[in-house]
Order: structure tokens, then C-alpha cells, then sequence
């Protein structure tokens, strides 16, 4: 019985010592939730804020949070699991209050308030402003927000003044001007997507280009030589002027132009006719060009109504002999003792012919007129005359000799020989209406009643023919300007 007491009493003593240590365990609990920082007064939409939170509590509570935000007017206004608070581009909302929640005691939570800058939109900037545009042409626009608080940059795009329903501007400011566009001013406006009371607008002009013309036009120009060029764009409410500059026919890679205007003529270049194209860069369908001769000696060039054979280049000026002969004409009208200074195909070579119609104006006025020196005949010693002033006149037997080849015949004179017979008569060769034919010199033959002239074989004839005779030709020559 004694034994059993001691067992009773001493479960008791270890029941209520296991009792007194259940009694002493502690429980953590959560007593606030504070967030800093507490409150924002100055983000701006588009803007970040970190946060961070502090759980207060006995027994040393979790210290883990559920972030989230309220007031909010976009659903991109969010907070994440960190604590970083995003404010949307497209918020609204002036007041946002940001709250995180006790993992460990859900009903604990701390707030933050948050004082959004809504953005000031003050005005909208277009730029290019103002602009030509032509039509069929395109044109980009760019828009800037101005304002405070980092105004958001999007806005609506739209055109108007235009007759053309094909006239339009897309979503990212391209303006296109229809084909048919018959308005010659057009507004492009920009809207604020954020605040639609605030606009900017570009005023744009539709400009027509009608032609490009460039001058000089036509030139010549020499082997090694330079010339400006100049191009007037031509149209409607004041197309722009710039062109680019272009060159083609060209056979050395020496004969370029520049971006200026500035054609320079290689010394090793065999093309004689170039182009010169000046190309509106406002509406590049349109162009203008100017004709450039290349003098190289030997070579053709068009002048008036007529193909010219260059024979000499000196500074400014050249020397050419038509190609063909233009037509059958007495040295003189009729059979009497005269030198070039007085005979009748001089006098209508500087008058008849020099005011008809082979010529423009500007022609003529790119004639020299020149002295020549009229020597007695070479081999015979008929008087050549005095000197003359002439705009255009026929070669002499000297100058043929010059340019057409010299073989010693007129210095040297073969004996018994009529005629220089050598190896450049082919050079000498004229046509008539595609047949040769003889040509008349301005010098005098073997007496005072004949000139001399070029064979139909090319053979230089210096007795010559009758002055009366009305089936020689003509080659007329003349010193040009360039």
C-alpha cells in the first residue's frame, strides 16, 4: 500500500512539471506593419519607387509581406513581390496608397500614400515645319511633347485642307500627297493621346516641278577644260532649287562634274558630245540637260543649222569649217579681176547668210569676227588683196594646207604641177548633197579672174576656175566663241 502512494505521488510530481513546461512556450505575434517610405509626394507617371516593410511583433514574428497598390486608374500601375512600384504611362489617378499585408497575420498590414505629378502638357512641336512637298511625294513628320512631369510622347496624326480623299498621314507621320492633290497648302496636326486639348501643327506647301533648265546650253568646251554649270527648278509655289548633278557620254574617267555644277573635260577624252543632267532632288522625275561639244580637232560639233569640223582651239574661241558643202555659188557674179576683199560671196556670206535663218540670235552673237590676212597665190604670185574683217569666210590655200595635212606640195611645188596631190586629199573630200564636189578658197588662182578651191578628189587646185563659175560649192568658216 506504502509503495503504491510513492507511485501516485510521483506521477503527480512529473505530470505537473510537464505541465509547468508547456506553459512557458511562446508564440510569435504581429503586432504593425510599417512601410517606408511613408509617403511620395513628387513621382511622375512612368516613374519607380522602391519600398521596403517592417513587421513589428513579440516572439520574432515573419518578417515576409504581400505588396499591393489601390487608387490606381490603369491596370499597369503595379507594385511587385519586392516592393518596386511602377506608375503606368497612361495613369491617371492623382493619389495611390501602396499597402503590404503580414504573411504570418494577414490582418496586419502598413500603408504608404504616393502624391502623383500628373503630367502638364504645355505644346506640341512638328518638325520638318514649314515643308514643300509635291504631288505623288511622301513626307515624314516627327512630334514632340512639351510639358512638365515627363508628358507621354504619342499622339494622333491627321491631315487636312486637302481635295484629294487619297491625301493622308499614317499612324507614324507619313504624309503622302496624292497624284491628283489640286490644294497647293495642306496642315498636318499631332494630338496628345494624354490630353486631346493639346495639338501642334506643320503647314506644308504642295509644290509643282514643271522642268528643270540648265545653262549654259548648248557649250563647247576643250580637252582639259572646265565650265560651270547653273539649273532653275521651275514650278508652282516655289519648288526647292537644289538638284543633283549627273554626267553622261563621257569615255575617260577623268570627265566628271561635280556636286557643284562644275564640268571638268579629261585631256585624254575622245567622246566629242557629252550630257550634263541636272535632276530636281525635291521631285526627282524631273530633270533638265544641257549638250556639251568637246573640241578635239578633227572631231564634229552642231552649231546653227549646220555639222562643223573643228580645225583649231585657241583660248576662248575656235575654228570650224562646215562639214558638207551647204551650196553652189559664184565666187563672184560675174567674170571681172577680183580678189576675196570685194567679190560677191563674200558680202553674202557676212550678210545674207550670216542673218538667215542657219543662225539664232544667240548664234550669231558667238561669232568672232576676225582679221584675215588674204596672201598672193603661192605658186603663181596672183595679189591676194588687201586684209579683211570677216564674221565668216572661205579657207585659204594656206590654211587648208594647215589643217588638213601639210606634205611639203605648197612649199615645194612638184614641177609642172596644177595641184597639191598628196596623201591627204581624202581629208579634203567635201559632198553636195552626198556627192563630192569642188569647193571654192577665198585665194586667188592663176590670175586675178580666178580663186582657188579643193578638187571633187581632194586635190588642192591652186590655178583655180573662173570666178563666174556657179558649180564650185561653198564650205564656209568661221572663229566661234566658247
Amino acid at each position: 500500500m506504502k509503495q503504491i502512494f510513492l507511485l501516485s505521488t510521483l506521477s503527480v510530481i512529473l505530470l505537473l512539471s510537464l505541465l509547468s513546461c508547456i506553459a512557458e512556450v511562446k508564440y510569435p505575434s504581429v503586432e504593425s506593419v510599417s512601410i517606408s517610405p511613408e509617403e511620395i509626394t513628387t513621382l511622375e507617371i512612368g516613374q519607380s519607387q522602391k519600398f521596403t516593410a517592417t513587421v513589428l511583433g513579440e516572439n520574432n514574428p515573419p518578417k515576409s509581406v504581400t505588396w499591393g497598390v489601390s487608387g490606381n486608374n490603369s491596370s499597369t500601375t503595379i507594385i511587385d513581390t519586392n516592393g518596386l512600384l511602377t506608375v503606368a504611362l497612361d495613369e491617371t489617378s492623382t493619389a495611390l496608397t501602396v499597402h503590404a499585408k503580414s504573411t504570418f497575420d494577414p490582418g496586419v498590414s502598413g500603408y504608404a500614400n504616393v502624391s502623383l505629378l500628373l503630367p502638364i502638357i504645355e505644346s506640341i512641336d512638328i518638325s520638318p515645319n514649314p515643308v514643300n512637298t509635291y504631288q505623288g511625294g511622301t513626307q515624314d513628320f516627327t512630334a514632340v511633347v512639351n510639358g512638365m512631369y515627363n508628358p507621354p510622347q504619342t499622339v494622333t496624326w491627321s491631315v487636312s485642307g486637302n481635295n484629294s480623299t487619297s491625301t493622308s498621314i499614317n499612324s507614324s507621320g507619313q504624309l503622302t500627297v496624292s497624284n491628283n492633290e489640286t490644294s497647293s497648302s495642306l496642315v498636318v496636326q499631332a494630338t496628345s493621346t494624354y490630353d486631346l486639348t493639346k495639338t501642334g501643327i506643320a503647314n506644308v506647301v504642295v509644290s509643282t516641278v514643271t522642268s528643270v533648265v540648265v545653262s549654259p546650253n548648248p557649250v563647247y568646251i576643250k580637252l582639259a577644260g572646265t565650265r560651270d554649270f547653273t539649273a532653275v527648278v521651275n514650278g508652282t509655289n516655289n519648288p526647292p532649287q537644289t538638284v543633283t548633278w549627273s554626267l553622261s557620254g563621257n569615255n575617260s574617267s577623268t570627265t566628271n562634274i561635280s556636286s557643284n555644277g562644275r564640268l571638268t573635260v579629261g585631256n585624254n577624252e575622245t567622246a566629242t558630245s557629252l550630257v550634263v543632267t541636272a535632276t530636281s532632288i525635291f521631285d526627282t522625275s524631273k530633270s533638265g540637260n544641257a549638250n556639251v561639244d568637246v573640241l578635239i580637232i578633227g572631231g564634229l560639233i552642231p552649231f546653227g543649222a549646220y555639222q562643223w569640223r573643228v580645225l583649231d582651239v585657241q583660248e576662248g574661241k575656235v575654228l570650224i569649217v562646215s562639214e558638207d558643202i551647204i551650196e553652189l555659188r559664184q565666187y563672184h557674179h560675174s567674170l571681172v579681176s577680183i580678189t576675196w576683199a570685194n567679190c560677191s560671196l563674200r558680202a553674202y556670206l557676212n550678210n545674207n547668210f550670216y542673218y538667215s535663218s542657219a543662225f539664232s540670235n544667240e548664234d550669231r552673237a558667238r561669232i568672232v569676227q576676225v582679221t584675215n590676212v588674204n596672201e598672193n597665190n603661192q605658186w603663181y604670185g596672183t595679189n591676194g588683196g588687201a586684209n579683211t574683217q570677216d564674221r565668216i569666210f572661205l579657207l585659204s590655200i594656206a590654211e587648208v594646207v594647215q589643217y588638213f595635212g601639210d606634205s611639203g606640195q605648197l612649199a615645194n611645188r612638184p614641177p609642172g604641177a596644177i595641184w597639191i596631190n598628196d596623201q591627204f586629199n581624202s581629208y579634203r573630200i567635201a559632198t553636195f548633197n552626198g556627192i563630192a564636189s569642188f569647193w571654192w578658197l577665198r585665194s586667188p588662182g592663176y590670175g586675178t579672174t580666178y580663186a582657188s578651191l579643193v578638187h571633187d578628189g581632194g586635190r588642192i587646185y591652186l590655178t583655180g576656175n573662173y570666178v563666174g563659175s556657179n558649180t564650185v560649192g561653198v564650205r564656209p568658216a568661221l572663229w566661234l566663241s566658247f
